[in-house]
C-alpha cells in the first residue's frame, strides 16, 4: 500500500521537475497581450516549427537552460507555429526561423533575432530587458483608442524614452529610444502650439544626446528658433547644450552653460 501511495507522489515530482527545466510559453497571441498588459512585461515570440532543427538546439540550448528560468519574468512567452499562425507570420514578416521577436503591448518591436547560434546573445538582452514596463503599456494602451491624439502619442514617445535611456543593453537601449523618436515625431507633425512644439523638439533631441550623438544633438540645438521666450525651456536648451560639451570634453563651453542650469533634476544629471 506504501508503494502505491508514493508513486502519484513521486510522478508528481518527476513532473515538476520537468516543469521547471523548460520555461512556460502560451500559445495564443491574444491571450498574451491580455496578460502582458495586465502584469506590466513586454512580450516574446518565439517563432518556431515541429521539423525545424535550429530551433530545437534553441530549446535545449536556451528555452531549457537554468538561466533562462530567473529572466522569463521580464516577459510573457509565446510559441508561434509558424505552419499553423499564418496571419501573425504575415504581421511580422517571418521568412525563416527560428525567430525571436520581443514586442510591446501593442505590437510594437523593440528587439528581433533571426536565426540562432548560442544562447549567449539572447540572455544578455533578456537580462537587459526592463522588469516593469506597467506604464509604457497603460499609455499604449490609452493611445490603441486614439492613434492620433497628441497628448497620447508625446506620453508614450516619453515613456520609451525614459526606459531607454538607462538600458543597459546599447542594442536594446537605441531600439527603445528609436522608438520614442518616431512617437514624438508623429506628435511634432501635428502639433501647432509653439511652446508644446519646441517642448517636443528638445525632447527628440535629448533621444540623440542618450544615443551618445553630441555633435548632432548641438547641431539640432543650432537650427532651432525658439518663439515662445519659456524660461523652463530655455534652461531645458542649457542642459542640453552643457550635458553635450561635458561629453565632448569641451569644458569652456559646459561651465558656461552649467550656470544657466538651477534645476535640482538637471544638475543631478550633469554631475553624475
Amino acid at each position: 500500500m506504501k508503494i502505491k501511495f508514493m508513486l502519484p507522489f513521486i510522478a508528481c515530482l518527476l513532473l515538476s521537475g520537468n516543469a521547471l527545466a523548460q520555461i512556460q510559453m502560451l500559445h495564443s497571441y491574444d491571450l498574451a497581450r491580455s496578460i502582458a498588459g495586465k502584469t506590466g512585461r513586454l512580450i516574446l515570440l518565439d517563432f518556431w516549427a515541429s521539423w525545424c532543427g535550429p530551433c530545437k538546439d534553441m530549446d535545449q540550448q536556451l528555452w531549457q537552460s537554468p538561466d533562462i528560468q530567473k529572466l522569463s519574468k521580464n516577459f510573457v512567452g509565446v510559441r508561434i507555429d509558424v505552419d499553423l499562425e499564418k496571419t501573425l507570420v504575415t504581421r511580422y514578416q517571418v521568412k525563416s526561423i527560428p525567430r525571436v521577436i520581443i514586442i510591446s503591448v501593442n505590437g510594437d518591436i523593440v528587439w528581433d533575432q533571426k536565426g540562432f547560434d548560442n544562447a549567449e546573445n539572447f540572455l544578455r538582452v533578456f537580462k537587459a530587458l526592463p522588469e516593469n514596463v506597467e506604464e509604457l503599456n497603460r499609455k499604449l494602451l490609452a493611445l490603441a483608442d486614439n492613434k492620433n491624439d497628441l497628448q497620447s502619442n508625446y506620453s508614450v514617445g516619453l515613456e520609451f524614452q525614459k526606459l531607454g535611456k538607462n538600458l543597459k543593453d546599447i542594442e536594446l537601449k537605441n531600439t527603445f529610444l528609436n522608438r520614442s523618436e518616431i512617437y514624438l515625431r508623429k506628435t511634432l507633425k501635428v502639433c501647432d502650439n509653439p511652446v508644446i512644439a519646441e517642448e517636443i523638439e528638445l525632447n527628440s533631441i535629448m533621444n540623440d544626446v542618450y544615443c551618445g550623438r553630441f555633435d548632432k544633438a548641438l547641431k539640432m540645438i543650432e537650427k532651432m528658433n525658439p518663439e515662445s521666450g519659456n524660461e523652463n525651456l530655455a534652461e531645458f536648451r542649457h542642459f542640453i547644450l552643457a550635458k553635450c560639451y561635458k561629453n565632448i570634453n569641451d569644458q569652456d563651453n559646459y561651465q558656461k552653460e552649467k550656470q544657466m542650469v538651477t534645476k535640482s533634476e538637471f544638475l543631478d544629471q550633469l554631475e553624475n
